[in-house]
């Protein structure tokens, strides 16, 4: 678990304590149902670079809105548009980025258990992002 933590903070990039915040952390709920939705991953071979980072942005759409007033979620979406959207971007970007994308909504990243976030980003998972 050490070279684990020690290649996290040696990566450490804003992107990736919001992936990890998203996976990990208490404070964010998916508004998404289980399970992994039927999409159609990209060609690998298309270049897509920077498009993850791009629907990244995105992912607040898919958190449980806060309550009154916060600007947590999206309250006024509706939950069928809310899946339609998520699929439209695991179809945007490349099949790894989907895979790593489904990963977070599963709250479970392969080879990066909670622990070694824990260890390497002190207090990240219990802030409010």
């Amino acid at each position: 678990n050490a070279k684990k933590v020690a290649l996290l903070k040696e990566h450490n990039q804003e992107w990736m304590h919001q992936l990890l915040y998203m996976t990990y952390s208490s404070n964010w709920d998916w508004k998404l149902p289980e399970g992994t939705p039927p999409f159609t991953k990209n060609d690998p071979s298309t270049d897509l670079e920077g498009s993850a980072y791009s629907e990244l942005q995105r992912f607040y759409l898919f958190r449980v809105p806060g309550p009154n007033g916060s600007n947590i979620g999206h309250p006024d979406i509706t939950q069928q548009k809310r899946e339609t959207l998520f699929v439209q971007v695991l179809e945007s970007v490349a099949p790894k980025d989907a895979d790593l994308f489904v990963e977070i909504k599963k709250k479970k990243i392969k080879g990066v258990p909670k622990s070694v976030v824990e260890d390497a980003f002190p207090g990240l998972l219990n802030a409010n992002l």
